[in-house]
């Protein structure tokens, strides 16, 4: 093993500056000697005051000598800093407050002494393809220098093909990180606590998907992405007036309509369709799931799918309100008919009970004393159709009391004649936003249920002739992990476990990993994992993840926002990166409260200004009797 200076350093050189130049000559100058004992997984070297490198930077040792196959190469072994310690002989932790202030006093203490660990990442193979791990240990007294940029990046960027430009390494703005697109073949989880920018990091990578060709569908909760077709810079600029991203007419926009109630206006968003599903198209069961019925209540779903049967026998297209006429038609209670109050999408209708709900033990008493028998009619624009026959009590209490969910589902704005087409979101090189900001966590599952499922039938069918990229936003509450599930649960751990043969992806994006599907999370071979403190969430990525050390989990909550840790297949080695600038102006930033506040004073300060400028009408007092 070479530990000399021929290696790296020119006759002449100084070893002062080295960090202040971490260009290509960087390497030149040595920063530290490897002391202590060291091990091919990591080693330690003394530096000092003026050369020390911060953690987190990235060090090299030259001229290792490794064996491949037969014969012994020389390598360049690249390590990172993980942690920077100094003390004083003088001043160890032995010494007490008086024997330190005699001791400083006296200017008889030696310089402090800087003690660097660093871990081995590994050296490249000589296709420089491929990074293999250390076998030999860095010997004592060998010399450390910076990696100079260009050994960076070969390691942490892809040289050939096409690549997803995430960002720089953290401690290297010149130094990019570019990844593997066919890393994303094994799906990809984006996840990190409020704040720390993961909506901006998933926004900077679908700029990068889109570019590349990729067909994709974005599931919005929020409205994170509903201003990616304007520059970032103009992101409070009407679109109309806007200037507008490279690739903004390859992006479109559904929102569901809920006009004046949208976290962004039209005006702001720009042009886009309506998200609209066909009420009649859900089976019985969809229904009972968007309109929150417990999976236990065996009998209020019965009804509601019995009653889902009896009118499509009839052939009617059938709404909400409808189907609520329906059930209470046939539970013998009076539907209290409010159009005359309340029209359009949002009119809410309400039952006008005999009995109340509570009272069905005696209501039951009731019908079986009287042998009930009752009359259903279906009525619609003056076409009736009627059933008579008697119907089992219980089915009766069970449709009376299916009215108090399915009546919920007459205030969703969602309901329409028509569902999005399919063919229309699935063309290549296209993004689609579905904004459901608004909408409950039954219409989003059954939303993601529906897009899926149609994908998986088409992937089983051959009939996809492009990868398609589907994002789970807030993926923690689609596909829940322990017991609990939603109606998305099942196609989504399906597309996970078997999309990759097919053509489907998932991006998983969540702040709650420990609430996760494990059969999810588990499949997603790349992580983008940003700043996370909960304990649970870290265990979580641990338990998900094969190449998440213990090391990795100590830095995630010193991570600032817009810093990531990149893991997988995405890239040869783990890389810590700072995210770049992203092109499309971004949804979902937190609002700014110092802001708000000053808009508020301001409001008020108007109203007394303009109050102090009316003029006050004078009244008379009034003249008091007095009292006899």
């Amino acid at each position: 093993m070479e530990t000399g200076q021929d290696q790296l350093t020119a006759p002449g050189t100084r070893n002062t500056g080295a960090l202040g130049r971490r260009g290509e000559d960087a390497v030149a100058l040595a920063i530290g000697y490897v002391t202590g004992e060291s091990t091919p997984a990591g080693f330690s070297f003394v530096s000092s005051e003026e050369l020390v490198p911060p953690r987190l930077e990235y060090v090299v040792v030259a001229g290792m000598r490794e064996r491949r196959g037969d014969t012994t190469v020389t390598v360049d072994l690249l390590a990172q800093v993980t942690n920077v310690k100094a003390d004083v002989i003088t001043l160890d932790d032995r010494i007490d407050f008086l024997g330190a202030e005699t001791v400083l006093n006296h200017r008889v203490t030696f310089p402090p002494r800087l003690r660097v660990d660093a871990a081995v990442v590994g050296y490249l193979d000589g296709d420089q393809q491929t990074v293999r791990a250390a076998r030999n240990p860095v010997l004592p007294g060998t010399r450390v220098h910076l990696a100079p940029d260009d050994l960076l990046r070969r390691f942490f960027s892809r040289t050939s093909g096409s690549s997803i430009t995430l960002g720089t390494l953290m401690n290297r703005q010149h130094v990019e990180v570019a990844l593997d697109p066919n890393g994303l073949s094994r799906h990809l989880a984006i996840i990190a606590q409020t704040g720390a920018g993961k909506s901006y990091l998933a926004g900077k990578v679908l700029e990068e998907l889109l570019g590349l060709g990729a067909t994709i569908v974005v599931l919005d909760p929020n409205s994170d992405y509903v201003q990616l077709r304007k520059l970032r810079e103009d992101d409070a600029i009407p679109y109309e007036h806007a200037r507008k991203a490279p690739n903004h007419d390859r992006i479109q926009l559904y929102r569901v309509p809920i006009a004046g109630r949208q976290r962004y206006p039209d005006a702001l968003c720009g042009p886009s369709s309506k998200y609209t599903i066909r009420f009649s198209g859900l089976d019985g069961e969809e229904i009972c799931d968007v309109a929150g019925v417990p999976s236990s209540a065996e009998r209020i779903r019965e009804a509601v799918v019995n009653a889902c049967i009896r009118l499509r026998r009839d052939r009617v297209d059938f709404n909400p309100r409808f189907l609520a006429q329906h059930l209470a038609d046939f539970a013998g209670v009076p539907l209290e008919d409010l159009e005359d109050q309340a029209t359009g999408p949002g009119a809410v209708a309400t039952i006008t009970q005999g009995p109340d709900l509570e009272d069905a033990d005696a209501e039951l008493d009731r019908i079986r004393a009287t042998d009930h028998v009752t009359t259903v009619a279906v009525t619609k624009r003056g076409r009736s159709t009627t059933h008579a026959g008697t119907h089992d009590d219980r089915e009766m209490v069970a449709a009376r009391n299916a009215l108090r969910y399915i009546r919920k589902l007459e205030k969703y704005p969602i309901w329409s004649q028509s569902t999005i087409d399919l063919n229309a979101i699935l063309q290549p090189m296209k993004l689609t936003v579905l904004d459901l900001a608004g909408t409950e966590k039954g219409v989003m599952a059954y939303t993601a249920e529906w897009l899926l499922s149609n994908l998986w039938q088409r992937a089983l069918g051959g009939e996809l002739s492009n990868p398609v990229f589907v994002v789970l936003e807030e993926a923690h509450t689609l596909v829940p992990g322990g017991r609990e599930t939603t109606r998305a649960s099942r196609i989504i751990n399906t597309v996970a476990s078997e999309g990759r043969k097919f053509g489907v992806f998932l991006i998983v994006v969540t702040q709650r990993p420990s609430k996760i599907s494990d059969d999810t999370l588990s499949q997603c071979a790349s992580q983008l994992i940003m700043r996370l403190t909960n304990p649970d969430d870290q265990k979580a990525i641990q338990r998900a993840s094969e190449v998440v050390s213990q090391a990795l989990l100590d830095d995630l909550p010193g991570l600032n926002q817009g810093e990531v840790v990149v893991l997988g297949r995405l890239t040869r080695v783990p890389a810590m990166v700072r995210v770049g600038g992203r092109v499309g102006a971004e949804g979902g930033a937190d609002i700014n409260l110092v802001e708000r506040f000053e808009r508020a004073r301001k409001e008020v300060e108007d109203e007394r200004f303009a109050a102090r400028r009316t003029p006050q009408r004078i009244v008379a007092p009034i003249k008091r009797q007095p009292f006899s």
